[in-house]
Protein backbone atom coordinates (compact mmCIF):
# COMPACT_ATOMS: atom_id res chain seq x y z
CA UNK A 1 0.00 0.00 0.00
CA UNK A 2 2.81 2.43 0.90
CA UNK A 3 4.57 1.56 -2.36
CA UNK A 4 1.40 2.28 -4.33
CA UNK A 5 1.07 5.69 -2.67
CA UNK A 6 4.71 6.48 -3.44
CA UNK A 7 4.29 5.44 -7.08
CA UNK A 8 1.19 7.60 -7.35
CA UNK A 9 3.03 10.61 -5.96
CA UNK A 10 5.88 10.00 -8.43
CA UNK A 11 3.42 9.96 -11.32
CA UNK A 12 1.98 13.21 -9.98
CA UNK A 13 5.34 14.98 -9.70
CA UNK A 14 7.20 13.88 -12.82
CA UNK A 15 6.40 14.46 -16.48
CA UNK A 16 8.82 11.72 -17.55
CA UNK A 17 9.37 8.46 -15.68
CA UNK A 18 12.56 8.02 -13.69
CA UNK A 19 15.26 5.81 -15.26
CA UNK A 20 14.73 2.28 -13.99
CA UNK A 21 17.91 0.38 -14.72
CA UNK A 22 21.28 1.23 -13.22
CA UNK A 23 22.71 1.71 -16.73
CA UNK A 24 20.05 4.33 -17.53
CA UNK A 25 20.65 6.01 -14.18
CA UNK A 26 24.40 6.17 -14.78
CA UNK A 27 23.77 7.59 -18.24
CA UNK A 28 21.62 10.35 -16.73
CA UNK A 29 24.23 11.11 -14.05
CA UNK A 30 26.97 11.29 -16.68
CA UNK A 31 24.85 13.67 -18.74
CA UNK A 32 24.44 15.95 -15.70
CA UNK A 33 28.18 15.82 -15.03
CA UNK A 34 28.82 16.67 -18.71
CA UNK A 35 30.31 13.26 -19.45
CA UNK A 36 33.04 13.49 -16.81
CA UNK A 37 33.58 10.16 -15.11
CA UNK A 38 35.99 11.90 -12.73
CA UNK A 39 33.30 14.28 -11.41
CA UNK A 40 30.75 11.46 -11.21
CA UNK A 41 33.24 9.33 -9.28
CA UNK A 42 33.78 12.19 -6.82
CA UNK A 43 30.03 12.56 -6.31
CA UNK A 44 29.57 8.82 -5.76
CA UNK A 45 32.69 8.43 -3.61
CA UNK A 46 34.36 5.80 -5.81
CA UNK A 47 37.37 5.80 -8.14
CA UNK A 48 37.16 7.04 -11.69
CA UNK A 49 38.12 3.59 -12.97
CA UNK A 50 35.17 2.06 -11.12
CA UNK A 51 32.74 4.43 -12.85
CA UNK A 52 34.42 3.70 -16.19
CA UNK A 53 33.94 -0.02 -15.59
CA UNK A 54 30.26 0.51 -14.75
CA UNK A 55 29.58 2.45 -17.96
CA UNK A 56 31.85 0.45 -20.33
CA UNK A 57 30.11 -0.64 -23.49
CA UNK A 58 32.42 -3.54 -24.42
CA UNK A 59 30.78 -6.92 -23.90
CA UNK A 60 31.96 -8.72 -20.81
CA UNK A 61 33.73 -5.69 -19.33
CA UNK A 62 30.75 -4.10 -17.65
CA UNK A 63 30.98 -4.33 -13.91
CA UNK A 64 27.89 -3.88 -11.82
CA UNK A 65 27.66 -1.56 -8.85
CA UNK A 66 27.29 -3.22 -5.46
CA UNK A 67 23.84 -2.89 -3.86
CA UNK A 68 24.88 0.08 -1.66
CA UNK A 69 26.37 1.86 -4.69
CA UNK A 70 23.30 1.05 -6.81
CA UNK A 71 21.09 2.52 -4.08
CA UNK A 72 23.27 5.64 -3.91
CA UNK A 73 23.01 6.02 -7.70
CA UNK A 74 19.21 5.61 -7.60
CA UNK A 75 18.88 8.14 -4.75
CA UNK A 76 21.07 10.66 -6.57
CA UNK A 77 19.04 10.34 -9.78
CA UNK A 78 15.77 10.68 -7.84
CA UNK A 79 17.05 13.86 -6.15
CA UNK A 80 18.20 15.43 -9.42
CA UNK A 81 15.38 14.31 -11.73
CA UNK A 82 13.25 17.24 -12.99
CA UNK A 83 13.70 19.49 -9.93
CA UNK A 84 11.84 22.52 -11.29
CA UNK A 85 8.90 20.53 -12.61
CA UNK A 86 8.73 18.53 -9.37
CA UNK A 87 8.69 21.71 -7.24
CA UNK A 88 6.04 23.38 -9.41
CA UNK A 89 3.76 20.33 -9.43
CA UNK A 90 4.14 19.77 -5.71
CA UNK A 91 3.26 23.40 -4.95
CA UNK A 92 0.18 23.13 -7.18
CA UNK A 93 -0.90 19.88 -5.49
CA UNK A 94 -0.41 21.33 -2.01
CA UNK A 95 -2.37 24.45 -2.93
CA UNK A 96 -5.27 22.86 -4.81
CA UNK A 97 -5.31 19.28 -3.55
CA UNK A 98 -5.36 16.05 -5.54
CA UNK A 99 -7.86 13.49 -6.76
CA UNK A 100 -7.29 9.97 -5.43
CA UNK A 101 -8.50 6.79 -7.14
CA UNK A 102 -8.50 3.53 -5.19
CA UNK A 103 -10.31 0.21 -4.86
CA UNK A 104 -12.05 -1.29 -1.87
CA UNK A 105 -14.14 -4.33 -1.12
CA UNK A 106 -17.64 -3.57 0.12
CA UNK A 107 -20.40 -5.91 1.12
CA UNK A 108 -21.89 -7.89 3.94
CA UNK A 109 -21.15 -11.30 5.35
CA UNK A 110 -23.31 -13.55 3.31
CA UNK A 111 -23.16 -16.77 1.42
CA UNK A 112 -21.48 -16.91 -1.98
CA UNK A 113 -23.55 -15.98 -5.04
CA UNK A 114 -25.98 -13.86 -3.03
CA UNK A 115 -26.72 -10.19 -3.64
CA UNK A 116 -24.86 -9.29 -0.44
CA UNK A 117 -21.64 -10.91 -1.63
CA UNK A 118 -18.73 -8.41 -1.22
CA UNK A 119 -17.67 -6.72 -4.43
CA UNK A 120 -14.61 -4.74 -5.43
CA UNK A 121 -15.55 -1.09 -6.00
CA UNK A 122 -13.62 1.84 -7.37
CA UNK A 123 -13.60 4.93 -5.17
CA UNK A 124 -12.63 8.43 -6.27
CA UNK A 125 -12.17 11.21 -3.74
CA UNK A 126 -10.67 14.68 -3.63
CA UNK A 127 -8.08 15.48 -0.95
CA UNK A 128 -7.59 19.12 -0.04
CA UNK A 129 -4.20 20.86 0.04
CA UNK A 130 -3.62 20.39 3.79
CA UNK A 131 -4.04 16.62 3.53
CA UNK A 132 -1.80 16.57 0.44
CA UNK A 133 0.91 18.39 2.42
CA UNK A 134 0.67 15.77 5.16
CA UNK A 135 1.00 12.96 2.60
CA UNK A 136 4.13 14.54 1.11
CA UNK A 137 5.60 15.04 4.60
CA UNK A 138 4.88 11.42 5.49
CA UNK A 139 6.51 10.24 2.26
CA UNK A 140 9.63 12.29 2.97
CA UNK A 141 9.80 10.87 6.49
CA UNK A 142 9.37 7.35 5.11
CA UNK A 143 12.21 7.86 2.57
CA UNK A 144 14.52 9.37 5.20
CA UNK A 145 14.16 6.47 7.64
CA UNK A 146 16.80 3.74 7.39
CA UNK A 147 15.51 0.43 6.10
CA UNK A 148 14.66 -2.12 8.77
CA UNK A 149 16.84 -5.21 8.59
Amino acid sequence: MVRAIGEGLERLLYTRPLPVTTAEQLKALLRWERGSTRRLAAVLGVSQRTVQRWVARAPGSRGRPSPPHAQRIADLVRARWQPLIRARRRAAAEAGGVVVHTRARFGFKAGPATSDDPRLRRITGRLNGAVTQQIFAAQETFHDEPAAV
